[in-house]
């Protein structure tokens, strides 16, 4: 019978991602001969924060529930490898904020909230926070806030030549470079599924833009200083912009401001993750909810205008050049609406919109296991404030969400022979790696995870004379990552013998 070896790993002298020694009462004799296989292998892994891996996992998040018009989406979170739970985090955030816009049609008035514009405001975080009422840190926290359309002050930039014009607009009084931008450079876009701008402009006709070499932009100025908007060059064609990427579009679809009495207005907003612009005629002077829509850059032209991050900032921003003046366009309008971003705090008491959302977890699997969700329906309600938010009772468990992953154990003061080579195609190397295998989750709420050899898999001793083993060095790790796995306890079986069985 073979000799076997358990090793247990004491926490106090455990460092995660670094070797480790045990120490034998007695001397272990290794004879020429030996074969070495690994037995068992239990651990404790709570808090995996780091490379943790994730199927896919979809749950249900329902943003209108105190409304007629009643709405939810399945959010799919995509299986990947997560480097932390940031990562996850962001892709929770992402997932809530494009199942919703801003502009939406077709819905029935509800009390003050207008058909076109149910979600206009409504932002959603993902986030880990303290719980206070149990000193638990590193819970899971799901908030909502709902922002109101603000008017943005606009101010000329530096040696700007605009001037008034009837109406409060705005055009070049003259040749050369103009630029129109927000005041407070410290209001941004909202960071969420339901940010909208509302402007108005004339745009200067193909042949005034061909006669006077005028160009012009207008929309959304990124962190990295990429225009998401509107552009037209000194030719007089027009284009979605997305930084460097234009899309032409026809210039027929932007009539002036104010055409029969009747006032066009212009739209940026999210969908699905991507911006988004629309043209359209306000048919009811004292109500703009009374449309008619003369453009949509997501019936034909989804995505042109670029990615929308929920993580980025973004502020409203004009500007243009010319050499002539026979024509003053462009003309900008005089009043910028744009929703503000929100901080996600509970100070708030003056309700934006009345609003109920919720999200349903209950068959979400590993994801509400190791987010601490409870099953059924959990909802958000504001009471007396538009801001809403969920909070787990216990820390987030990665070893739960972290269904799938590998580790090595390596011997580092027996020589073994064992190589190894890779489908890549670099060269393969000789190794101490003892046993590569996946573990499995043993039991919810213990962190515990075992692994139990079905079919040894033995592996010859390096050695041509006997040896004496007072003590062995272990590391143990992910082979994908080189990262030393982080327990709370540990220990594994190795058998010993003269033959395989």
């Amino acid at each position: 019978m073979p000799k076997q070896l358990k090793i247990i790993v004491d926490q106090d002298f455990y460092t995660p991602f670094a070797p480790f020694t045990v120490n034998f009462v007695t001397p272990i004799i290794i004879e020429p001969g030996n074969k070495i296989a690994l037995d068992k292998f239990t651990a404790v892994i709570n808090g995996i924060s780091s490379n943790f891996t994730l199927p896919d996992s979809t749950f249900v998040f329902d943003y209108a529930l105190n409304f007629p018009n009643f709405q939810g989406s399945n959010v799919t979170i995509q299986g990947q490898r997560y480097s932390n739970i940031l990562q996850l985090l962001n892709n929770l955030t992402t997932g809530c904020n494009n199942t919703f816009t801003a502009y939406q049609t077709g819905y029935l008035p509800a009390q003050s909230p207008p058909n076109n514009y149910r979600d206009i405001g409504l932002k959603v975080l993902c986030n880990v926070t303290t719980n206070t009422s149990t000193a638990t840190t590193n819970t899971f926290e799901i908030q909502y806030a709902t922002a109101d359309l603000l008017q943005l002050a606009m101010a000329d930039g530096p040696d700007s030549n605009l001037s008034a014009k009837i109406g409060g607009f705005s055009s070049p009084s003259g040749p050369g470079q103009w630029s129109l931008a927000q005041v407070d450079d410290t209001v941004k876009l909202l960071q969420g599924g339901g940010c909208l701008a509302r402007f108005q402009f004339n745009m200067p006709s193909a042949e005034d833009a061909l006669e006077n070499e005028s160009t012009w932009e207008i929309g959304f100025i990124d962190d990295e200083g990429s225009y998401h908007g509107i552009f037209q060059n000194e030719l007089g064609n027009v284009f979605l912009e997305n930084g460097t990427i234009q899309t032409q579009i026809p210039i027929e679809s932007f009539p002036n401001s104010v055409v029969g009495g009747l006032q066009y207005y212009c739209e940026i907003y999210q969908v699905g993750g991507q911006f988004a612009l629309r043209y359209f005629r306000a048919d009811d002077p004292d109500n703009i909810n009374s449309q008619t829509e003369i453009f949509n850059s997501t019936t034909s032209h989804a995505g042109a205008l670029g990615p929308f991050v929920y993580t980025m900032s973004y502020q409203f921003q004009a500007e243009g050049d010319s050499i002539g003046d026979t024509a003053p366009l462009p003309e900008i309008g005089p009043v910028v609406l744009t929703t503000p971003d929100i901080a996600m705090t509970y100070t708030n008491t003056t309700p934006v919109v009345s609003r109920t959302v919720g999200f349903d977890m209950s068959k979400s699997g590993s994801l509400r296991a190791g987010l601490d969700v409870p099953s059924g329906l959990n909802v958000l309600t504001p009471t007396n404030s538009p801001l809403g938010a969920f909070k787990s009772q216990s820390s987030i468990n990665m070893a739960i969400v972290n269904s799938s992953f590998d580790i090595a154990i390596e011997v580092l003061d027996l020589p073994l022979q064992t190589y190894q080579a890779s489908t890549n195609r670099k060269p393969g190397e000789r190794n101490n790696i003892l046993a590569y295998f996946h573990p499995e989750y043993s039991q919810v709420g213990t962190g515990t995870y075992i692994y139990d050899s079905r079919a040894y898999q033995w592996l010859d001793i390096d050695i041509s004379y006997p040896v004496n083993l007072s003590s062995m060095s272990f590391r143990v790790y992910d082979p994908d990552t080189g990262t030393g796995l982080d327990a709370l306890s540990m220990s594994f079986n190795i058998l010993i013998g003269t033959s395989e069985y």
